[in-house]
């Protein structure tokens, strides 16, 4: 695992990761966050993960999500993460009952969208 810790934002981080990952000789690499960040339609982190590595001639990367990766850690917590998509996260409402059923079911995140944009 390499953590890069020096961007300041989302754009800057998956250039950064490029270009340490083409350095480091390429290879799968997972970008890990929560939904709402790597799948916010403002700015979609994993579309900017996807332009940055592919400017480096490297594979897309693949979304690993928090939520999956605790909910696997807190068995039975998936009521942690409905309770908090019931507030607006990054400017949008998520489906917050949509993410809790498929965290119960064992489901990707992958592919969710929010449900509406909030001021």
């Amino acid at each position: 695992m390499t953590i890069e810790e020096h961007s300041l934002t989302t754009t800057e981080n998956a250039y950064e990761v490029a270009k340490i990952i083409r350095e480091k000789g390429g290879g799968k690499v997972g970008v890990l966050s929560m939904a709402y960040h790597l799948l916010r339609p403002r700015e979609n982190a994993m579309k900017v993960f996807e332009q940055a590595f592919r400017e480096q001639g490297l594979p897309a990367p693949v979304p690993v999500f928090t939520e999956e990766i605790l909910r696997d850690f807190w068995k039975g917590k998936a009521d942690v993460f409905h309770a908090f998509y019931q507030s607006p996260r990054s400017g949008f409402l998520w489906p917050a009952d949509q993410i809790y059923e498929r965290l119960i079911k064992g489901e990707s995140l992958a592919g969710l969208k929010p449900i509406k944009a909030v001021e």
